[in-house]
């Protein structure tokens, strides 16, 4: 589609519906829709590398035939003047997408919106409507990709793929897709959440989300969410700033992969599986304002579990303890263990700023504390074994020095003390293969230790009691 306007991607994604009558007329809808916008279109039918053009008596038999269920992954594309629209199935779900110029998506909008709601009643998972520029600047990772698409990366973070070539980070970015074998999620102008993602997130969790333009709840339990007003100033400061914290508040960097290079920023949001329930921890500011996890004054706890419909809130003020951030302990060495996953040869500096921002990091954690810590603290790196090899310590500890702080070998190999001042951080670089074993040996601080007789249960597990105990109090 070759034009100099915005244009605007809509994009729908639903399950398989256990009738085939309904769904081979839930999947023609996606033709008929791209028929309304414009009649005067081909339809491509792209299965392997196989590719061949179908007409509409073609595309209705296949879609009454096609077993979905043992289907091979195939897309039909509808290609038009005001409309390029794609149907995927792969791994029984099917994507929807339609690519619509400014003019034509504003005078066809109300249908849109429409079409989209009908079609997340029958097993839809969710959908989203967004400037297609925003959306390819938070997700193209390839360089000359985004050269092609005059989307600038000076100032974005780099990495390295598989095949050693220089990529965009995409996973800091603020419309970032994180895709899972379930779901997708995803901060946009406009987003549909049905009540599937409440598996994850609990519904309220959605209702409160703050700096949001406007928050819909439908009859059926899908809640349509609107970051701003205008779409097309999705690059204004503000509206990147609300999507992004949008995604932060509710933890959408916790279902992401570890991409191997970190992520180097502060979680405002934490999920933890507890017995049958799952919680979900937001952290917020004096103000009750979403913060970063280490300037939290209040908590908001939300235990909930999906399948049996409960739901329970807790709302207090307090102060994290050290277990929060170290949440493992090393019970021979009577140690709080803190660690990351991390592939150097993905970095472009032999990962020299994910150590430097670890340790400054965890460091940091000591000026936050009510109660000093009396266990050791250990952060753990585990690395592959060639990385481990060939570690940068000297480049490092120039790195370190410059920020007043002092690197002390250990005996062991591979085992270092960082000081600052009264602060003592011990700083082990494993390789990747030990993590199995390591966890094996940690457990939570359940516990009573002869160092730390007060701690009883994991930091969460506390925080959920405590919280409860003055929620009955008042």
């Amino acid at each position: 589609m070759k034009t100099t306007q915005p244009l605007f991607l809509i994009q729908l994604q639903h399950r398989l519906s256990s009738e085939k009558a309904a769904l081979t007329e839930q999947l023609a809808q996606w033709l008929v829709l791209g028929k309304i916008i414009d009649s005067n279109g081909r339809l491509e039918k792209v299965e392997g590398e196989r590719m061949e053009q179908v007409d509409l008596e073609t595309f209705k038999d296949e879609l009454n035939q096609t077993n979905w269920q043992e289907a091979l992954p195939v897309t039909y594309f509808y290609h038009a003047e005001k409309v390029e629209a794609s149907l995927t199935c792969v791994d029984n779900r099917f994507t929807q997408r339609f690519l619509l110029k400014k003019v034509d998506f504003y005078k066809e909008a109300f249908l849109i919106e429409d079409y989209l709601q009908k079609q997340l009643a029958n097993n839809g998972i969710q959908a989203f409507i967004r400037p297609y520029e925003e959306y390819l600047s938070s997700n193209i990772a390839d360089l000359s990709l985004r050269d092609s698409f005059d989307l600038s990366h000076q100032s974005l973070r780099l990495m390295r793929n598989d095949e050693q070539e220089k990529i965009v980070d995409c996973s800091l970015l603020p419309g970032y897709d994180v895709v899972t074998p379930q779901r997708l999620y995803t901060s946009c102008w406009k987003m549909w959440y049905t009540t599937e993602y409440f598996q994850d997130i609990p519904k309220q969790a959605f209702l409160d989300v703050q700096a949001v333009h406007n928050v819909t709840a439908c009859d059926d339990g899908t809640l349509i969410i609107t970051l701003y007003k205008d779409p097309l100033s999705w690059s204004h400061p503000y509206n990147i700033k609300s999507q992004q914290l949008f995604r932060f508040q509710l933890g959408f960097d916790q279902f992401m992969n570890n991409n191997g290079v970190g992520l180097l920023r502060d979680p405002y949001t934490e999920f933890m599986q507890f017995k049958n329930q799952r919680q979900m921890l937001q952290y917020q500011n004096r103000y009750l304002q979403p913060c970063p996890k280490k300037d939290a004054k209040h908590f908001t706890l939300r235990i909930f579990d999906s399948a049996r419909g409960f739901y329970q809130e807790v709302r207090h003020f307090g102060q994290l303890n050290v277990y929060a951030f170290f949440p493992f302990l090393e019970a021979k060495q009577e140690r709080a263990v803190a660690y990351h996953q991390i592939v150097p040869d993905f970095t472009l500096d032999e990962a020299l700023s994910v150590y430097k921002y670890y340790i400054q990091y965890y460091l940091e954690v000591y000026d936050i504390l009510e109660t000093k810590p009396t266990q050791e603290l250990v952060l753990i790196f585990y690395i592959p074994e060639a990385n481990q090899l060939t570690l940068p310590i000297e480049a490092l500890q120039r790195l370190l020095a410059k920020k007043d702080l002092r690197w002390v070998r250990e005996l062991a190999p591979y085992e270092y003390t960082v000081i600052s001042h009264q602060k003592q951080l011990k700083v082990h670089f494993r390789p990747s293969h030990q993590f199995e074993t390591d966890q094996l040996l940690w457990t939570l601080p359940t516990e009573k230790t002869s160092k730390e007789p007060e701690i009883k249960k994991n930091w969460l597990e506390r925080l959920s009691e405590a919280l409860n105990n003055n929620k009955k109090r008042s």
